[in-house]
């Protein structure tokens, strides 16, 4: 690239006129990349659209989840309310039944001990009871007797085996359908749990989308942006090229100044300002608008209380102001030599003053997208520009 560069240069000292060319080709090139910018912006906001539409998609799919969530919620609700009482009612039924086996057992004992003592066996078994009648008479009145009171004793056994057995059935029957309401409320409830965690799922989704959604926002910014950058380094670019068409214009057209060579001062001017150079001379590339501009001076970061110098004896030829350089100062110097020191923030000479080596032409002007104070300063040789670095002296 550096050969290229050198061939670029060498030929742009050469003739003014390629110059200019190759500044019309640059504003040609930004013309199709600010074109092929507004086709990229279109195509970032058709998929921030698309996105949006996918974020009302997932919301509405969200709200049928979360409703349904509740649905399942408002169902184990109700069979809470549904198994409680069921539970209250097992409880019962239990008492009951206990009840009812500790009535059995008491009137049976009674039952024996009633038998007992209205024939008086204290403790004979039934066959010496039988065998102590005194007639076949009172042997049949005796047997009729403990018949009625078997046949009593076996139906109120039978009558309360019934009730007990009726009772374990009825106890049965609620536990199962307990039963039946607390598996139905466990699948609920795991219905619900797995229905949270999709909502969860399709939350984090929507997140991510609206993350993509942000990120193709600050995309079409940034492209707004570059674009916006774009522009103005357009602009920059027909100020350069409108200034080199004038200032070949007056060198072409004016006399020459008089007094000592300047070129004998290769290597010995003084710097114009206390700084750095943060841009040098000859092609610069922008690798975040993919462009290629000749820069033809140099940059310097200073200080914005420095003074801006002339390097040389001369008279000032032109104070104007142009756009991407701001507050511009050019002095012209004998054997047709021309500095020029641009982007000040303050000029204090005028149009046609005699200035002296050293003497303060004004002070660096703010550069806001550097957020840095800064001059551009260009050394001239007729109709050539030269590198200022190799006519300054070294720092």
């Amino acid at each position: 690239m550096w050969p290229a560069a050198i061939c670029y240069a060498q030929g742009t000292q050469a003739n003014p006129s390629f110059k200019l060319d190759s500044l019309r080709r640059e504003l040609d090139r930004i013309d199709r990349k600010l074109e092929s910018g507004e086709s990229r912006e279109k195509n970032v906001l058709r998929d921030i659209d698309a996105s949006e539409q996918r974020i009302a998609i997932a919301e509405e799919l969200v709200r049928e989840q979360r409703q349904q969530v509740a649905g399942l919620r408002d169902s184990i609700s109700r069979l809470e309310r549904q198994i409680g009482p069921r539970e209250n009612e097992l409880v019962a039924l239990g008492t009951r039944i206990l009840e009812l086996e500790d009535n059995q057992n008491r009137l049976s004992a009674a039952l024996a001990r009633s038998m007992l003592a209205e024939h008086r066996l204290r403790g004979w078994t039934t066959w010496e009871f039988l065998l102590e009648a005194r007639s076949w008479r009172e042997l049949l009145a005796r047997r009729t007797a403990l018949k009625r009171l078997q046949n009593t004793v076996r139906e109120t056994k039978t009558g309360l085996n019934t009730a007990v057995g009726t009772l374990h059935e009825t106890e049965d029957t609620v536990f199962l359908s307990t039963q039946a309401l607390r598996e139905r409320k466990w699948s609920l409830e795991n219905s619900r749990r797995r229905a949270v965690e999709i909502e969860t799922d399709m939350r984090a989704d929507l997140q991510k989308l609206a993350i993509q959604k942000n990120a193709l926002q600050i995309r079409l910014k940034k492209l707004r942006q570059d674009r916006r950058m774009l522009e103005a380094h357009r602009q920059e670019i027909a100020a350069s090229q409108a200034q080199i068409e004038e200032m070949i214009g007056r060198i072409a057209g004016g006399q020459p100044l008089s007094g000592a060579p300047f070129n004998l001062l290769k290597g010995m001017l003084p710097w114009p300002v206390r700084g750095r150079i943060v841009e040098k001379f000859g092609l610069i590339r922008n690798p975040r608008l993919a462009t290629i501009t000749e820069n033809p001076g140099i940059e310097i970061s200073s200080s914005p209380n420095a003074s801006v110098i002339s390097v040389a004896d001369g008279r000032v030829s032109s104070v104007s102001w142009l756009r991407g350089f701001g507050n511009v100062c050019i002095i012209e110097h004998a054997g047709s030599f021309y500095t020029v020191y641009a982007k000040l923030g303050q000029v204090v000479v005028k149009m046609n003053d005699e200035v002296k080596a050293g003497n303060v032409l004004g002070y660096p002007g703010f550069n806001a997208a550097a957020d840095d104070y800064r001059v551009h300063f260009e050394l001239w040789s007729g109709k050539e520009k030269k590198n200022p670095v190799e006519w300054l002296l070294p720092q």
